[in-house]
């Protein structure tokens, strides 16, 4: 079966490779901030905070902020502390561990729209 060119030179839309590396390696808060997905009950949100513990089937994080904005003061969410179900989260990241001159960061992940809506973080 002769091809007129190898099938890798096919013309494509797809974004050049640079540009999942470069999110992967140090991802822009662009990038951690939005996601596109296949459904729309499915858009991922970004989910900053302190993780502070995880098990085979969940994750339990204290949450500072959803999408790189602070959530609503503690009257209206008086506990922080909520646990996601992993099969509703896309990305888990740890910050590193930082020195006493370093600002802090958070930890992140990245959750379904449906999931932070019922808990009223949307």
């Amino acid at each position: 079966m002769n091809h007129a060119s190898p099938p890798w030179e096919d013309e494509d839309d797809l974004p050049p490779v640079d540009s999942y590396i470069n999110d992967r390696i140090k991802p822009s808060r662009t990038a951690v901030a939005t996601a596109n997905s296949t459904r729309p009950g499915d858009a991922l949100h970004t989910i900053q905070g302190y993780i502070m513990r995880q098990t085979e089937k969940a994750i339990l994080i204290e949450v500072w902020q959803v999408n790189g904005r602070d959530i609503p003061c503690p009257e209206q969410i008086p506990n922080r502390n909520m646990w996601f179900p992993l099969s509703q989260v896309s990305t888990i990241h740890t910050a590193p561990p930082g020195n006493a001159d370093a600002a802090m960061e958070y930890d992140y992940i990245r959750a379904k729209e449906w999931i932070l809506k019922q808990k009223d973080l949307l």
